[in-house]
Order: C-alpha cells, then sequence, then structure tokens
C-alpha cells in the first residue's frame, strides 16, 4: 500500500486558516482519511482558507488534485479559498499542471508566503 500521511497546523495569528502538510503519494487509497479531515475542517473547525504544502508530496493523483477542486466550492462560500505552496516534486508540478491547476489555484514557493497573500488578498 502507498505510503501518504498527512499534518495539520493551525496557526494561531490566522484563525480561519488551516495548513496541511502532505507527504508521499495521494492516491485513491490514501484520500478517504484526507477528505474526511478536510471536511472537519471546513464545516466543523470553520476554516475557510487552506495552505496546501507539498513540499514531501511524492505524487498526487487526478481523485487527489479533484478532493481540492471539490472543497474549493465549499471555501469560497465562507470567503476562503486554497492555495499551494512548496510543489517542488516534478511529477507533483506537471500532474498540476497537465489538470489547469495553475489557472485556478495560487502558487507560492514558500508556506509563510502562501499564508501571508491569503490575508492580503481577501
Amino acid at each position: 500500500m502507498p505510503d501518504f500521511d498527512f499534518e495539520i497546523f493551525l496557526p494561531e495569528t490566522h484563525t480561519d486558516v488551516a495548513i496541511l502538510r502532505l507527504s508521499g503519494s495521494l492516491d485513491s487509497y490514501s484520500l478517504p482519511a484526507l477528505d474526511k479531515k478536510i471536511h472537519q475542517l471546513i464545516h466543523d473547525d470553520n476554516k475557510s482558507k487552506f495552505v496546501v504544502n507539498c513540499s514531501k508530496l511524492k505524487f498526487i493523483s487526478s481523485p487527489g488534485m479533484g478532493l481540492f477542486l471539490g472543497s474549493l466550492g465549499d471555501m469560497e462560500k465562507r470567503g476562503g479559498r486554497i492555495v499551494f505552496s512548496n510543489v517542488v516534486q516534478p511529477e507533483v508540478h506537471d500532474a498540476m499542471s497537465l489538470l489547469g491547476f495553475f489557472d485556478v489555484f495560487s502558487f507560492f514557493d514558500e508556506e509563510r508566503e502562501a499564508v501571508r497573500n491569503l490575508h492580503r488578498s481577501l
């Protein structure tokens, strides 16, 4: 079974932000746990802005990317959005490019820069 893990960081200074730090391979096997957590963050914890840190993400499948596209609508209804940081693996970058992620989401080199941008632009 492919390896995948995620860590959630909730900054004290930005109570509407959740930082998702992904590692390993996000595919249809690993997707349900992250989907459940994202749903909880949006609906139970009232987080409307996500930074998805991909520095340790090795692979993302189409269903994995679909999770973020599907969550975007819920977040936009709450005045939020999703941004990505640290997309360093060529396989992840290429998959996101192929599916048009760079036309839909904002991307940043560093997590800190992504968090700052969420609050400047809204």
